[in-house]
């Protein structure tokens, strides 16, 4: 795992996905950042009211910072749950049926000579038939014929 936190910047990362805003309050104020490469980091430290900065410490366990993980972790998920797409309504089912109608409109027109007409008549059919009871979630589109034009 790879954990940045900078505390200034409300900042935290992990394995590149960051979120900025978290609370550091479980984060003593000295603490600039705290860096994590799979099994060890440091500490990187700051001035506080006039007194030299503390070297950067080695540190081999991330126990001091797990409020601060499982913080991001809430977020993640949230993020996650909030960012997951949505299956499509009945208006964005509609606009698809209308659209793969107007697609194979050609097909039926009189002076249109195609082989496969009866593939096109059936396909438009499901179409029509699905606008008149139209639903919500993943459909199964039927497959648009092509068209197999007579010479």
């Amino acid at each position: 795992m790879r954990l940045i936190i900078v505390r200034e910047d409300k900042y935290v990362s992990i394995d590149g996905v960051g979120y900025h805003d978290m609370d550091m309050s479980s984060i003593p104020s000295n603490i600039h950042a705290v860096q994590w490469y799979d099994d060890e980091g440091e500490i990187e430290y700051i001035t506080i009211k006039g007194k030299s900065r503390e070297p950067n410490k080695r540190i081999t366990s991330l126990d001091d910072f797990q409020t601060i993980i499982s913080l991001w972790e809430q977020t993640d998920q949230q993020k996650k749950i909030v960012s997951a797409p949505q299956p499509p309504t009945i208006e964005d089912n509609l606009i698809t049926a209308k659209g793969k109608l107007n697609e194979t409109d050609y097909a039926v027109l009189p002076d249109v000579k195609i082989v496969n007409l009866d593939q096109f008549i059936e396909y438009r059919e499901w179409l029509r038939n699905f606008l008149f009871d139209p639903k919500g979630g993943i459909i199964d589109w039927p497959i648009k014929p092509q068209p197999v034009w007579i010479n």
